[in-house]
């Protein structure tokens, strides 16, 4: 299953980019790159997005990756080290949760190294800095089960028409609202996702991706690669040549092709998309709330030591759903209390969170962690 989303997710997209460009969001590429100042040219400026977080005024920086790809690698490393030289680094976010995390570093220190992801070099960036790193992304057995849910759920609701099929539009248009900015300013562009260097690192991405997945769950990975083989045997053996396809032909076609789309549609973008990117915004917003009240009690004269949300102790692996969850360290957190500078949480995501998280925190739509 968890190949299962990573294809699907694969395929979505394309959906996802093509939707966005015939849906008129590409009226903006030509008057957007005549306003981009000139650092815009370069990788990684197309990848980051900065606002102010409206309910703490704390900085936040977004950077957009393509899982793998070294580019991404190495803008997201390059962000956190200029922030940290700049005494302006605060926590970093990144897309991953404490069940993955714990299989990434049970693996042997070569496979670590040889699977390098962005998330793994920013979380050793950041605790070369002395700055916690927050595993921000919902558990993967949860999603795993959500997927589970929604196959089963989009399966029944297609044998029943008249209000299962209103569902599935419903559930659709819903979660591609929640993920899809309203404007095209302040938010990443189409032409983020097709950067020369990042087009061009691409096999890296193609190679690495579906390659960590084998090493993780092996099994799970050869049954659904056989059962592709399988299919597409299956489906090269009943094809009929275009030119003897007659009009039922071409309408099971397109039939089937519906279908798909269905499935992996409404398991992308509500399960895979828009219930992520509220984890993600929550884990955000619990940092600059964090900042918040370190620089409320600068500003007060207060020196006393960090705020006890940031501690390592009870934090990490926990149980609950709604507590912040760090990636375990032995290293003291340096809060800096002295600094008059304010502090900038950094979150490292896939393109495809990215306006969708920026969205949810710009319209206030996440309520904060209550611990």
């Amino acid at each position: 299953l968890e190949v299962f989303a990573v294809v699907s997710l694969s395929w979505a997209c394309r959906l996802n980019l093509c939707f966005a460009f015939l849906n008129g969001k590409s009226k903006f590429s030509f008057q957007r790159v005549q306003t981009l100042p000139t650092s815009s040219l370069f990788i990684g400026s197309r990848q980051l997005l900065e606002f102010k977080e409206p309910t703490t005024n704390v900085t936040v920086q977004l950077v957009g990756s393509m899982h793998y790809n070294p580019s991404s690698i190495e803008l997201a490393r390059k962000t956190i080290q200029s922030l940290e030289e700049n005494d302006e680094l605060g926590s970093v976010v990144i897309e991953s949760c404490d069940v993955r995390w714990q299989t990434t570093t049970e693996m042997p220190l070569w496979l670590q190294t040889l699977l390098m992801s962005e998330m793994r070099a920013s979380c050793d960036a950041t605790l070369a800095a002395g700055r916690p790193v927050v595993l921000g992304d919902q558990r993967i057995n949860i999603t795993v089960d959500s997927i589970k849910a929604a196959l089963k759920e989009t399966i029944v609701d297609v044998v029943r028409p008249a209000q299962g099929w209103n569902r599935i539009i419903s559930n659709i248009t819903t979660a591609w609202i929640a993920t899809s900015p309203t404007e095209s300013n302040g938010y990443l562009p189409i032409t983020s996702f097709f950067d020369p260097q990042l087009l061009i690192n691409a096999p890296v991405s193609l190679l690495k991706y579906p390659l960590s997945y084998l090493i993780r769950s092996p099994l799970t990975f050869f049954a659904f690669t056989s059962f592709l083989i399988v299919t597409d045997s299956i489906a090269d053996q009943t094809s009929i040549p275009v030119e003897q396809m007659t009009w039922s032909d071409w309408a099971l076609s397109l039939s089937v092709a519906l279908l798909e789309i269905t499935l992996f549609g409404r398991i992308f973008f509500k399960e895979l998309l828009a219930e992520r990117n509220e984890i993600l915004a929550q884990s955000i917003l619990d940092q600059c709330l964090i900042y918040q009240q370190q620089q409320q009690r600068v500003s007060n004269g207060d020196s006393t030591p960090s705020s006890p949300s940031h501690s390592q102790e009870d934090k990490t692996l926990g149980s609950s759903e709604r507590e912040i969850r760090y990636v375990p360290t032995n290293m003291t957190m340096s809060e800096r209390i002295g600094s008059d500078k304010e502090k900038t949480v950094v979150a490292v995501l896939g393109m495809a969170h990215c306006n969708g998280v920026a969205k949810l925190l710009k319209e206030n739509r996440i309520q904060a962690n209550k611990k």
